[in-house]
């Protein structure tokens, strides 16, 4: 009687770790800050719970206006530049990855280990911040798979980079308690007509700002922004080419910046 509830409750045991113990990857982006004086940022890409991982993939996109991608590195898995890295849209801020482990037998890696790191050259304005995000452009391929061959839940944590102004003072600077947009949707978009929402602490005069990858001044708008939350619909019909543009809603010194993809119907 002792000996078959020992039996049970081993398997019972063995139930629950394996149920509890199914494994939940996570990728993080940085959530960093640049001084004024930097030049050249390193953005570190990270995993935790990447245990016998045999294949995974993704897509990382940033303000271009902002960081410009220099160079892929400091690699954590066994990877090639040219084999696993799709580079043909850094400069509008897109990056596609794929690796998949040739050996089959899975990939363990220490929580928080960088898996590559991203080199950029700080372009500016100071004062704004790039997002570095996990995006479903321009398809969501988002998988990974463990030893198993089969999907394993994964979480995809954004990021951002700040790009601190010289002072405080006569500057743009980031404050999401005073100034912040909420949502652009849809976006994609793709019928030259996106909604803005965003966020302010007191009234007072706005101006908006859509600039290309290179920071060009397309289009600017100068909303009476009143306290609280607030919704406008701008126009993007006439646009150049489709692609990724950048928002930029000031107040004061204060701006909050947010990244458009507009694709036009062919």
């Amino acid at each position: 009687m002792h000996r078959n509830f020992i039996l049970f409750a081993c398997l019972i045991l063995r139930f629950l770790v394996f149920e509890l113990g199914a494994q939940s990857v996570s990728f993080w982006a940085p959530k960093d800050s640049v001084a004024p004086s930097t030049e050249r940022y390193r953005a570190d890409i990270q995993v935790t719970n990447f245990r016998f991982i045999v294949g995974t993939q993704f897509n990382l996109s940033w303000d271009s206006t902002l960081l410009q991608l220099d160079s892929v590195g400091n690699f954590g898995l066994p990877l090639k530049l040219e084999d696993h890295f799709g580079l043909v849209s850094k400069s509008k801020g897109l990056l596609s990855f794929q690796w998949f482990d040739e050996s089959l037998k899975g990939v363990t890696l220490a929580d928080r280990k960088v898996i590559f790191s991203l080199y950029f050259k700080v372009k500016g304005p100071r004062g704004v911040r790039s997002p570095l995000n996990f995006v479903d452009t321009p398809t969501n391929i988002r998988e990974t798979a463990d030893s198993s061959y089969k999907a394993v839940t994964a979480f995809y944590l954004d990021g951002f980079v700040d790009l601190r102004p010289p002072s405080t003072t006569a500057v743009s600077r980031i404050n999401p308690n005073v100034l912040f947009i909420h949502a652009i949707y849809p976006n994609p978009v793709s019928n030259g007509e996106v909604n803005l929402s965003w966020y302010a602490v007191k009234p007072g005069a706005s101006l908006l700002t859509l600039t290309d990858i290179r920071g060009s001044i397309l289009r600017q708008w100068s909303p009476q922004t009143s306290a609280g939350n607030q919704t406008m619909t701008l126009s993007l019909a006439g646009l150049p080419a489709g692609g990724l543009y950048q928002l930029h809603l000031k107040q004061g010194n204060i701006v909050s910046s947010r990244q458009i993809l507009y694709m036009p119907p062919d």
